[in-house]
């Protein structure tokens, strides 16, 4: 998120890899509270405390939000098992980019995934290509 944010701000890099992104802060919040087995009023309130913090609508610092600024070459990677971060979500971010790729496994969940060499190469490939 804070990758995505940046080059829609302008950081000027050539190609971007996001492995696994979340979207929605609000989203965010409420899968904290949840897994800590809290309200889901917990959430909202940390929501509107984060909206507080940075003087407007977190929301607007979502994925989705900066990725529609984005046109850099993008390569989206996520798994289908991914526990913490629905992999639907990279569908809904990836039809906001325009120049995109997408890069899904199986069975590697959020963290696995990092250290799977078939994910590596395929890294390894997208920057050197």
């Amino acid at each position: 998120m804070a990758l995505t944010n940046s080059v829609a701000d302008g950081l000027n890099i050539k190609k971007m890899v996001t492995i696994g992104c979340a979207d929605s802060i609000t989203d965010i919040c409420m899968n904290f509270v949840r897994r800590l087995e809290l309200k889901p009023k917990v959430g909202l309130l940390l929501k509107q405390k984060l909206d507080v913090r940075y003087g407007s609508d977190i929301e607007k610092l979502s994925t989705g939000v900066a990725a529609e600024k984005i046109r850099i070459p993008v390569l989206l990677m996520h798994d289908t098992q991914d526990e913490d971060v629905p992999v639907k979500l990279v569908y809904d971010i990836s039809t906001k980019l325009k120049n995109k790729e997408l890069y899904i496994t199986e069975g590697l969940g959020h963290r696995r995934i990092l250290w799977d060499k078939n994910v590596l190469a395929k890294i390894k490939d997208f920057f050197t290509n």
